[in-house]
């Protein structure tokens, strides 16, 4: 069963409760005063971290899409390069800084 967090609005006390998903609707209908509380907003997509082992697999399909889209963050950390076009970037980069 999910752990629901709440926050009693006339308190502000915060406290969790175990409870199925059909439960939570009767529960919010019988306490009016208790409203569901978020202590952090959840990354959707751009707060992905990928941690631990990835398998060749992913690692292929991660490359690709970073020669795909070369200016991206994602392509900074898994697309494949050689030497010569790291040093590239790096100048580049510096420059942008520079003006910027």
């Amino acid at each position: 069963m999910p752990v629901y967090s709440f926050r009693d609005t006339e308190t502000d006390e915060v406290f969790d409760l175990m409870m199925s998903i059909s439960d939570l609707d009767l529960y919010k209908a019988q306490h009016p005063t208790h409203e569901r509380y978020f202590d952090s907003v959840p990354a959707i997509v751009s707060g992905v971290a990928i941690k631990g082992k990835m398998d060749d697999g992913f690692k292929d399909v991660l490359s690709r899409i970073s020669e795909a889209h070369p200016d991206s963050q994602l392509a900074d950390s898994h697309r494949r390069k050689s030497i010569k076009q790291s040093q590239t970037d790096r100048v580049v980069r510096k420059w942008k800084n520079s003006v910027n």
